[in-house]
This record gives C-alpha cells, sequence and structure tokens, in this order.
C-alpha cells in the first residue's frame, strides 16, 4: 500500500481522501520536532482487516491480515503460496528464475512494475520475490538477491552430488537447506545480540545442547500476535540509518546514499559494481542506537 496518500507532496491534508484505510496523523504547529518541516500530516494508511474480507463474524474485533507466512521459512525468497511459489522456480536442477545482465545473476522482473516500484523510466529494475515489499530500500533488496543466489549455489551443489535428483527433489532440498542458514542466523547471531544468550536459554528459544536438537512441538501455535507484527515490531526503525555506505575492496568508503533517494527504486543496485560495495556497507557500517528516534530520512 505504499502507493496511498492520505497527505500532499506537501505534507498537508486532502480534503477528500483517497482511500478508506487512510487514518493520517496531524501534525501541531507546535511540535517540537517535526513543525520545522512546516508539515501538518504525515501519511498513515491502515492495515486490512478481516472484517473487509468476510472471515470476520461481525461481532469480533477487527484482526489486521498478514499476507507471509507465520513461519520462519525464508518465506521473503520462496513466497507464501503455491501460486507465487511456481512463477519463482526455474522448474529445472531445482533453481530460482534469474535473468543474467553483465554476466550476473539477478531477480525476474516484478509482473507488474508499478504495483511494488516507483520508477522514474522503464529501464529501471523493479523485481520479483517471494515478498512484495523487497524492493522498498537498495540494503533490504541486496540481501534478498543473495539469498536467491544461495538457493541457487546450494541447488547446484547438491545437483553435482545427486545427479539423480529431479527438480522437485533439488528444490526442496535446497530451500530447506537456506531456510536452516536463515534460522541459525536469527536465532544463533542477531537475537543473542537483542535479547541476551541467557535469557533465549531461560525462555527455552536456545538450547544448550550442540548440534541437532529434536525438539520440534506440533502442538505449538506458530502465528505471530498482530501486536508484534504490526506495532512492536517496528521498535527496530530507530536503528536504521539515514545513509548508507558503499563500501570498496580494500574497505574504504567510496560513496554514502540517502536511503529516502530510493525507496521502492532498486536501480542503483545494478550499476557498476554497486551490489559488491552495498554488500559491503551491510557488513561494516554500524546501525543506529535502538532508542526513542529516527532518522528523518524515513519520515
Amino acid at each position: 500500500r505504499h502507493s496511498i496518500r492520505c497527505c500532499d507532496d506537501n505534507g498537508r491534508l486532502l480534503s477528500n481522501n483517497p482511500d478508506v484505510h487512510c487514518f493520517p496523523i496531524t501534525i501541531p504547529e507546535d511540535d517540537p520536532v517535526v513543525s520545522k518541516f512546516n508539515r501538518e500530516c504525515m501519511n498513515f494508511v491502515r492495515s486490512t482487516t478481516d472484517q473487509e474480507t468476510g472471515c470476520n463474524p461481525g461481532n469480533k474485533p477487527a484482526e489486521q491480515l498478514v499476507v507471509v507466512s507465520h513461519w520462519m521459512d525464508a518465506s521473503f525468497v520462496y513466497g507464501s503460496n503455491q501460486r507465487l511459489a511456481d512463477t519463482l522456480r526455474e522448474g529445472i536442477g531445482g533453481r530460482l528464475r534469474v535473468e543474467f545482465r553483465d554476466g550476473r545473476p539477478w531477480p525476474p522482473a516484478a509482473a507488474n512494475k508499478s504495483a511494488v516500484c516507483d520508477q522514474q523510466t522503464e529501464e529501471e529494475p523493479c523485481y520479483q520475490f517471494g515478498d512484495r515489499r523487497a524492493n522498498q530500500n537498495p540494503q533490504l533488496t541486496v540481501l534478498q538477491i543473495l539469498f536467491l543466489r544461495e538457493h541457487n549455489r546450494i541447488a547446484t551443489v547438491l545437483s553435482h552430488v545427486n545427479s539423480h535428483w529431479d527438480d522437485e527433489t533439488l528444490y526442496q532440498e535446497a530451500r530447506r537447506i537456506l531456510i536452516a542458514e536463515f534460522q541459525h542466523i536469527n536465532y544463533h547471531e542477531w537475537l543473542p545480540i537483542i535479547l541476551g544468550t541467557d535469557n533465549m536459554l531461560k525462555y527455552g528459544l536456545l538450547y544448550k545442547s550442540k548440534g541437532y536438537t529434536n525438539d520440534y512441538k506440533e502442538n505449538v501455535d506458530p502465528s505471530v500476535i498482530n501486536a508484534h507484527a504490526h506495532a512492536a515490531f517496528r521498535y527496530f526503525h530507530s536503528s536504521i540509518q539515514g545513509q548508507f555506505h558503499l563500501i570498496g575492496e580494500d574497505r574504504n568508503l567510496l560513496t554514502a546514499v540517502r536511503l529516502s533517494d530510493y525507496f521502492n527504486r532498486p536501480t542503483i543496485i545494478e550499476k557498476g559494481y554497486n551490489f559488491d560495495h552495498l554488500s559491503r556497507g551491510l557488513t561494516t557500517q554500524s546501525q543506529e542506537e535502538v532508542d526513542p528516534f529516527f532518522t528523518s530520512e524515513v519520515i
């Protein structure tokens, strides 16, 4: 819904809201932070709820809909429904579809570019992923491409080891391994920094043993609570940097680019060696401190 506008380009309230989901935030003239920008309106769009889809009997509070899988299953790579998953597959060797330009594999073009990207020219890239939000900013898009290429790398290795495997087997086994990599990054490398290893052990998010564990419980509801998905998880938005670094091979800073210049415009990624420069930037640039403040680049 990034295309829905409840305020005009100058931050003024629209006399007639263009969409029923508009719920713009009014900014008082004496606001200590935003008033200096001379804006009276902040764009805010409500999420779709189960009342709009007929899934709510009408006597229960509305619940926001989530279109991606609740599971930590790398659905941002593979999609959250069968139809999308099928369109992302090459159908040969268990690989995902790619388009080669300048000898490098890139994600396929989005079927409806105007729905997911703010292109300034038709030639600008706009990609198809398992999650439509993946073109939102260049750093997110770089991560998407890395996981796509990693899946195809795994599938290729598996095809050499198991030449008798068909496309479906190679796809599912490569997918299984990539999901494991994704979960390992989250549970063993990222969450311990945020929550603390002791807390994760205390609440059963980590196990003390090394290697394999058989702790899957089929009676556990994996659903993500809406209060978390739509509000609490935005806690990390304050860690967003207003500029992202492009880093050279010798780890020198080549340039810094404003985030707001490339929202829903991944065009910078395929220029020269920017994909490599952006990837290095992700591994070297520090995040902002998690606090009550966030960069004006996301306003």
